[in-house]
């Protein structure tokens, strides 16, 4: 159990980290939840363009700031 359990802090740090580097970042968890594969759980920007997106089922991908604004109008509210 232990074992499964020492990878939560170092998510939190992840987004700390990016939260101190001004990257832009977002954090859904309280409204995504893993019925919401499509949705936005986390992302960070990567460039001036883009971001990195970790949606709902887990799957990471780098999109555009323009894809994102509409992915990110379907979260529910």
């Amino acid at each position: 159990m232990i074992e499964t359990m020492i990878p939560i802090p170092g998510l939190g740090m992840f987004y700390m980290t990016l939260v101190q580097d001004e990257k832009d970042s977002a954090y859904y968890g309280d409204i995504v939840t893993p019925e919401g594969e499509g949705q936005v759980l986390l992302r960070w920007k990567v460039s001036e363009t883009e971001y990195r997106v970790i949606f709902g089922s887990l799957r990471a991908e780098t999109v555009a700031a323009d894809v994102l604004a509409e992915v990110e109008k379907a979260l529910p509210r």
